[in-house]
């Protein structure tokens, strides 16, 4: 059973994410969820969708089979569930977790899961196309070329590396 374990907020606010500044926080909340929830139906995937605490959890139900919304108790960040429902599971190894947060990714990948970062899942679940997982990659190129740098350090690397290094 593929499994998806998404970082809700920061899924919200990445920068693929076009579901409108404009509208209210919980509109752009429900907008995100029924992409989610279409997505993970449509590839076949068994999906936690991990939000912060939400001060009136009112109306929380259960959008489809694919999807489980959850909300993380007062005083408790969605980082914090994350984390631990990858240290609590007792595989990993069908489990892709999307976030952009540095600390949910070394837990995840520690644990076994495969991690994909927030933009790149939201262009992937935008066109339609299934999310990497561990069937589906090769393991040791992707453990080969794994990173804990972010987009923007890497392009500061490239760009200092194109200017042909130091000068001294």
């Amino acid at each position: 059973m593929k499994k998806l374990l998404i970082d809700g907020y920061n899924l919200l606010r990445c920068r693929s994410c076009d579901i409108g500044d404009d509208l209210p926080l919980e509109t752009q909340r429900d907008k995100l969820i029924q992409q989610v929830e279409h997505f993970s139906a449509r590839q076949g995937y068994h999906t936690t969708l991990v939000f912060d605490n939400r001060v009136n959890p009112a109306n929380l139900q259960r959008p489809s089979p694919a999807l489980r919304v959850e909300y993380g108790p007062p005083g408790k960040e969605a980082d914090d569930v994350i984390r631990q429902k990858v240290r609590r599971a007792r595989s990993n190894r069908h489990l892709t977790v999307v976030t952009s947060d540095r600390a949910i990714h070394a837990t995840a990948r520690d644990h076994g899961a495969t991690v994909i970062d927030s933009d790149s899942f939201f262009r992937m679940m935008v066109a339609g196309t299934p999310s990497p997982d561990q069937d589906n990659a090769p393991k040791a190129q992707a453990d080969k070329y794994q990173t804990d740098l972010d987009e923007l350090e890497v392009d500061y690397w490239k760009r200092l590396f194109e200017q042909g290094g130091d000068d001294d």
